[in-house]
């Protein structure tokens, strides 16, 4: 159970049974999550069992009094900011895990900075492809790291579940990386063209995978995912891991102009929020402690 220590004007005092001052600094007081203030047991079990159920009733008390709160919580701070590199609710699948190797000198402290952007869509039919992820020319209703070129759908066809996901190649510069989605037929035929959203060699590490196949209802779930790592960065390497992917997010100093050596989330990865139309998603990502 988390708890919080007690903040207050002074130390927790007050007169037992037989007429002792009794005198417990804050430091022996916490709230646990539900905001009750407990006394240490430590503190406790130096008291006369009959006076520590009224020291638990006075706690209430002066907690209730607001003459002891729980202590604010320290200002946390922002060791950089992470946004997409795109406007978009695209954006809003892009996670960040940083996995830091700590050091007492954190000019020397190393981390490993991973992009991620997936997205699963489930029951789609091959006349649902274009509305859904977007294409070329139009957004979809769910984007994602790919989209679909326009003029290349067959409805006629159903894909094939992959083994491996298909793997986009970029085939002329100045151009989006791409993979022809098969069907599962003996001389097997492209059902669509995907594609990254925009040009550049990095659109060659998007992925597409299809699953779950529906011989009878046609229906089938495709996932597309992008992901980079970039490892051994430390602070003085930072802008150049920044410059390696940019394809995908962009990443700034705080308000202070100085990046810090960020908290490690790889068992909780940064999750970009706020992506919409005209507006890129973004995260704040913390400094360690």
């Amino acid at each position: 159970m988390a708890t919080t220590p007690a903040a207050g004007t002074g130390p927790f005092e007050f007169t037992d049974a037989d007429g002792h001052q009794v005198s417990i600094p804050l430091s022996a007081v916490t709230f646990d999550d539900k905001g009750v203030a407990t006394l240490a047991t430590a503190w406790s079990a130096t008291l006369k069992p009959d006076v520590q159920k009224p020291v638990t009733t006075l706690l209430k008390h002066v907690a209730g009094e607001r003459l002891i709160v729980p202590a604010a919580a320290a200002a946390r701070k922002v060791a950089m900011l992470v946004k997409a590199a795109d406007t978009g609710p695209a954006g809003n699948a892009i996670t960040v895990p940083f996995a830091l190797t700590a050091n007492a000198d954190p000019t020397q402290a190393k981390f490993t900075i991973t992009v991620e952007e997936k997205q699963q869509y489930d029951g789609l039919t091959v006349s649902m492809v274009e509305a859904t992820l977007g294409t070329d020319q139009a957004a979809g209703t769910k984007p994602g790291p790919v989209v679909v070129k326009s003029g290349t759908v067959k409805t006629n066809l159903v894909p094939a579940n992959t083994t491996m996901p298909y793997a986009l190649k970029v085939s002329a510069a100045g151009t989006p990386a791409k993979a022809e989605v098969m069907d599962a037929s003996a001389m097997p035929q492209a059902v669509f063209t995907v594609q990254a959203r925009k040009p550049g060699t990095d659109g060659e590490l998007a992925t597409v995978a299809i699953s779950s196949v529906d011989p009878q209802t046609k229906k089938f779930t495709l996932t597309a995912a992008w992901k980079k790592t970039v490892q051994d960065v430390t602070l003085a390497k930072l802008p150049q891991a920044a410059s390696d992917l940019a394809y995908e997010v962009a990443i700034a100093p705080p308000a202070s102009g100085v990046f810090s050596v960020p908290t490690d989330t790889k068992t909780t990865p940064i999750s970009l929020t706020g992506g919409a139309t005209g507006a890129p998603a973004s995260a704040v990502v913390f400094a360690t402690p």
